[in-house]
């Protein structure tokens, strides 16, 4: 379910064609994001709670993967964040890490979603709002999917 939600943002912004893979025996990716030039990127999504970083581990395992499947890249996304540890991994080997905040940029970027951001930000003029509501996009993902 989070994976689809996850692949739906991915095909709007990123474009190209994202498959979700079946839930078990996928070695860690979860979806498979083949963009318009034919580039393959490989995408592993965790939906954990802020309190629950990713460590070290899916970043290796996914990087295995990519040489594997000689994949051109591959993206992390969570509803958390990352240990230092994983952040020097996915930063020394191309790996875009995608955190529980930038998740919830993108999702406020995502297209069904535009208009119901220039709605809100008309109606409701604070200097904090946007960083409001992407902390609430956030909680409600991790609320929805956890």
């Amino acid at each position: 379910m989070f994976g689809t939600l996850v692949d739906d943002i991915m095909q709007d912004v990123l474009s190209g064609r994202a498959k979700v893979t079946q839930a078990s025996g996928d070695y860690g990716v979860d979806i498979l994001h083949t963009l318009p030039n034919r580039d393959v990127y490989l995408v592993q999504v965790k939906c954990y709670k802020p309190e629950n970083q990713i460590s070290f581990d899916p970043p290796a395992v996914l990087h295995s993967n990519i040489v594997t499947r000689n994949a051109q890249g591959a993206y992390l996304i969570t509803t958390s964040d990352y240990s230092p540890q994983a952040k020097q991994f996915g930063d020394v080997h191309g790996i875009k890490l995608i955190n529980g905040y930038n998740l919830a940029l993108h999702l406020c970027t995502f297209q069904i979603n535009k208009p119901l951001i220039r709605c809100c930000t008309k109606s409701l003029p604070k200097p904090n709002f946007e960083d409001e509501l992407i902390l609430t996009l956030k909680k409600l993902i991790i609320y929805i999917f956890t």
